[in-house]
């Protein structure tokens, strides 16, 4: 786990020209806390509180922290230099009248007000009302509002205005600085409105302010026209922006408009229950999480497929901020982890819990649930608690393998919570994860060899195992652990017996380096091998124990060195007589 927002020593197998091994290992290890000193924390110079949000847009990572006097959230995105704060413009309304008047201004223009002198580019043309046309006798007037970069002179007024190349508008009054409420907790989705391959956008919700779009330089309020505008979820469906609000409010933008939210399609549809999740299921379903409901929004806002609501089930729901989909869709409820799986004879949806097995470690911790993420390449679920732990859900071809539990931690032992998560792609298309934290830094997980410069540890206790004969009395001879790391990886292990019940002896305690990471010349991947590397180490010891059962802890600690794997443990013993 590396932290974010500066540039990160390249630590792949490179030649440094050390004169020796060991001084190559050293100066690989100093370059790298040498940039690990640089890296800033979001908002290093005007920044309190936690991290509110993350995300990926286009290759880029966005962080929205409150600033040092907790009056307003602020955006920043992520350089060589650190975090640099983005600057969200301004905006003027404007309405005109349906008389033919009012000629179209177009981005890049600069409107001038005829009264108060003041100028300004226009960097967005917003226009909330689909019916409203530009230069036409209608019945509807052409309204919305400007974008605008900073105002020369002024400032504007309710006026007339004239542009620099065409546009004649009057506008409502005096601009307005673009800004987000301090507080609140941002989700966010990348998705195209507009047809051409460069108008993929950010859309984005907090909880305190109104929806928002982002295109790397512009910055656009959605205005739904609420009386409270602040929606906490965000979902694109059916060519439509989709919105939950705190009082069980679901809204929906025009079809192919998220501007606008009143006529060309624009809904809304009360579900009754607080809202705490949306996901697109497969075909036209949108699963909407509620706190003690779950329900499935069908169709697609058309006159043959209009919206229809149903619910999938009216006993039980989900915990905000749990709700991903990873081939099926996966959240967190009262009563464990659950997922949403077709029922064929109905062509229809049931939910059902995997958690079973760690029902009470899910009981104790369900009401922390502050985030989750997805990780593909593993196909995980992650879901993290605001006790810095989290449990991992690890499937194969959709069926749960088995779960994990995990910490993060700084070198004085204490924990570094997850406050908000975020996946993307890398410029080479390869999968990232970061995670916001309460301490004001963005981290990546699965980067790197270390927790931010301190050591990775990590344990597997392995269930006790009887050799089908779970009678009779063994003398245990052997442990052979078959392993595959880069060479100085360090593996401990230990042996314990008869479920540590104290009768037999506990075990002994062994450690091995290994000296594997070699491959097959012409078939391994250049500067991913060892020279002269074993394919795999045998980590063969003495058991020299009895007992019925035996069980293997196997542990590591490192900083430097590159993860490891474990394929099998076999173990060598003698059966002795039944117990009675």
């Amino acid at each position: 786990m590396g932290v974010v927002a500066t540039a990160v020593a390249d630590g792949t197998a490179v030649a440094r020209n050390a004169p020796s091994a060991a001084l190559d290992t050293t100066y690989l290890q100093d370059s790298i806390e040498t940039a690990r000193a640089l890296i800033k924390m979001v908002g290093a110079d005007d920044g309190s509180g936690p991290v509110r949000g993350v995300h990926e847009y286009l290759g880029d990572i966005y962080a929205w922290r409150d600033n040092a006097a907790a009056t307003a959230c602020l955006m920043y995105k992520q350089t060589t230099d650190g975090w640099a704060l983005q600057e969200l413009g301004n905006r003027v309304a404007f309405t005109g009248p349906n008389d033919g008047t009012s000629v179209e201004y177009v981005e890049g223009e600069t409107i001038t007000g005829t009264t108060s002198g003041a100028s300004a580019v226009i960097r967005r043309v917003v226009l909330t009302d689909t019916l409203g046309v530009w230069g036409a006798n209608g019945d509807v007037d052409v309204a919305g509002y400007f974008i605008i970069g900073d105002v020369t002179g002024g400032p504007f007024q309710a006026e007339a205005t004239t542009g620099s190349i065409a546009g004649v508008v009057p506008i409502t009054g005096a601009e307005t600085a673009n800004t987000m409420a301090p507080g609140g907790r941002y989700e966010l989705v990348n998705d195209n409105f507009f047809g051409s391959s460069f108008t993929k956008r950010m859309y984005g919700v907090n909880g305190v302010s109104e929806a928002f779009e982002w295109d790397g330089t512009v910055f656009v309020p959605i205005i739904t026209g609420n009386v409270i505008d602040t929606p906490e979820h965000i979902v694109v469906n059916e060519f439509h922006l989709q919105l939950g609000f705190p009082n069980g409010s679901l809204q929906n933008s025009a079809t192919g408009e998220p501007y606008v939210w009143a006529g060309g399609g624009a809904a809304e549809i009360g579900v009754g229950h607080i809202i705490v999740g949306l996901v697109k299921e497969v075909g036209q379903v949108l699963i909407i999480l509620c706190r003690n409901r779950t329900f499935g929004l069908y169709g697609k806002n058309t006159t043959d497929l209009p919206w229809d609501l149903k619910p999938i089930s009216e006993e039980s729901g989900g915990i905000e901020w749990t709700l991903q989909r990873l081939g099926k869709t996966l959240w967190l409820d009262d009563r464990g982890f659950m997922s949403l799986e077709a029922v064929q004879e109905f062509g229809d949806f049931g939910d059902s819990a995997y958690s079973q097995i760690i029902e009470p470690l899910v009981t104790a911790k369900k009401t922390e649930a502050v985030s989750s993420i997805i990780v593909k390449n593993k196909h995980q679920l992650r879901t993290f608690f605001s006790d810095g732990t989290g449990i991992i859900a690890t499937f194969n071809n959709n069926k749960l393998a088995g779960f994990t539990v995990m910490r993060y931690v700084d070198d004085a032992g204490t924990t570094i919570p997850v406050s908000v998560t975020a996946n993307g792609e890398s410029a080479e298309g390869a999968e990232v994860l970061y995670f916001g934290s309460t301490n004001g830094f963005v981290y990546q997980m699965d980067s790197g060899t270390s927790l931010d410069g301190d050591p990775v540890d990590a344990t597997m206790i392995w269930s006790y195992f009887h050799a089908g004969s779970p009678a009779y009395n063994k003398q245990w001879m052997k442990v052979i652990i078959e392993a595959d790391g880069t060479t100085g990886t360090t593996i401990f292990y230990n042996t314990q017996y008869d479920w540590a019940s104290g009768v037999e002896p506990v075990g002994i305690t062994l450690t091995k380096e290994l000296e594997a990471g070699g491959a097959y010349w012409d078939t391994a991947v250049w500067d991913a091998f060892s020279w002269a590397g074993e394919d795999v180490t045998l980590i063969e010891g003495d058991a020299n124990g009895k007992g019925r059962s035996i069980s293997l802890q196997i542990s590591s600690s490192s900083t430097y060195t590159l993860p490891h794997t474990l394929y099998a443990a076999t173990l060598h013993y003698i059966k002795r007589r039944l117990v009675r």
